[in-house]
């Protein structure tokens, strides 16, 4: 299965940081699941529908016939789950890492777009598991720009808004920019060198960069590439491309052959000696 390497992060980021002692990327729920909550999910999704058509008319649950449908499709970049003794905390957290910024087609259609994941992501999670007692729903971005941040925080505070007037209690965040440097990434990156599993990708990458940085690389010394020649009278012409060939080597070399065959006649070999001949001919300057 391919792990993209900002669900790496994020599965290093639960493992480490959130000490969860269960985490799974590319997460989805079994087709054979026993599934729980389904009056509450069934009300979220209803009304999550209608306001979101009503207020920015989108669909949230565009070419999916029902709440099942739903819960089909959806994916989670990573869940982690937190046991402790007295309270299960899960984390479920989708990841853009765009290398030219967050986008989605222009600003709205970016905002729409993450709504929609996150909505996804608490119903599939919320029919998931019989009983949480925090659930953390996080959308993370590394680089968004301030055109589709500052609607990105209007839509986070939205859905809150509406989670509340609904009674769920219930929250979706956002980390980006800053944030995720700060919350995610440098605290991976200052507990790296702690960390020795092999198959978390991304750790394995800092350490790799770490490591060469330590290396002084030495100087490699390339032989220049041997001269053509002909010196045995071996008939060399066809050898390597003329038109692909410094000046320097096509009259050390080509030009004694057109010589040594008799392959220019005496008129030619005067012409070339003329300067206006050769600046008409080649575009010679001197």
């Amino acid at each position: 299965m391919k792990i993209e390497m900002g669900e790496s992060l994020v599965y290093s980021y639960l493992k480490h940081i959130e000490q969860c002692q269960i985490v799974q990327t590319n997460w989805k729920i079994s087709q054979g699941q026993e599934l729980y909550n389904l009056a509450e999910a069934e009300q979220l999704y209803e009304s999550s529908k209608l306001y979101f058509k009503e207020k920015y008319d989108i669909d949230l649950y565009k070419q999916l016939s029902g709440l099942s449908q739903v819960l089909k499709q959806s994916e989670i970049d990573v869940v982690g789950v937190k046991l402790k003794k007295q309270e299960t905390t899960v984390y479920a957290v989708d990841i853009a890492f765009h290398t030219n910024g967050l986008q989605y087609g222009d600003k709205n259609a970016t905002r729409d777009r993450v709504s929609k994941k996150l909505l996804r992501m608490l119903l599939s999670l919320q029919a998931s598991f019989e009983k949480i007692d925090v659930l953390r729903v996080i959308f993370a971005s590394p680089k968004v720009h301030n055109a589709s941040s500052s609607l990105l925080v209007d839509a986070i505070d939205d859905i809150n808004k509406f989670l509340t007037d609904n009674q769920s209690k219930q929250r979706v965040e956002l980390l980006m920019n800053q944030d995720f440097v700060d919350t995610i990434l440098a605290p991976i990156i200052q507990l790296n060198e702690e960390i020795v599993d092999a198959t978390e990708l991304f750790v394995r990458a800092v350490q790799l960069d770490r490591l060469c940085k330590k290396i002084k690389p030495e100087r490699i010394h390339r032989p220049k590439p041997a001269m053509p020649t002909d010196e045995e009278g071996e008939d060399i012409g066809d050898v390597v491309d003329i038109s692909k060939e410094k000046i320097g080597i096509i009259a050390k070399v080509y030009f004694r052959r057109l010589l040594r065959t008799a392959e220019i006649d005496t008129q030619e070999l005067e012409n070339l000696q003329d300067l206006g001949y050769a600046k008409r001919r080649f575009n010679a300057t001197t």
